[in-house]
């Protein structure tokens, strides 16, 4: 079975043109216009909208249940084609679409000897 995990809880409202985000759990944003809300952070999506006229600019990343989530450990720079915890080779790496990300579209890896998935906590989103 697949689990969605959420790197990034964001939507472009097209009526006015903003881009909101929300970073933590109640971290609850509104659009210039009034138009479309996100909610959420990292844990959950949650949209509140008078038009469905807005664009989803979310960035996750599907795992397999049997793995452990592991956020904020390692940076980008961290890791050398190995795991950083175990040291395996037999990885996995997750990348961004590179549109809403600044620099490095590296999201983070999966190890498939250690069974985590590791999300890298120094990525910037435009």
């Amino acid at each position: 079975m697949m689990k969605e995990i959420i790197i990034i809880n964001r939507v472009k409202c097209n009526k006015c043109g903003s881009i909101i985000t929300s970073r933590s759990v109640h971290d609850y944003k509104t659009c210039r216009c009034g138009n479309v809300s996100v909610d959420g952070g990292l844990d959950y999506l949650r949209r509140n909208y008078e038009s469905n006229d807005y664009i989803e600019l979310n960035e996750g990343i599907s795992i397999n249940s049997d793995y452990s989530l592991v956020r904020n450990k390692y940076k980008q720079d961290d890791f050398k084609e190995y795991c950083c915890d175990c040291g395996s080779s037999n990885v996995f790496m997750y990348k961004g679409d590179g549109e809403f990300i600044d620099g490095n579209d590296l999201l983070g890896y999966s190890c498939s000897d250690c069974k985590k998935v590791f999300v890298f906590n120094d990525i910037n989103f435009k």
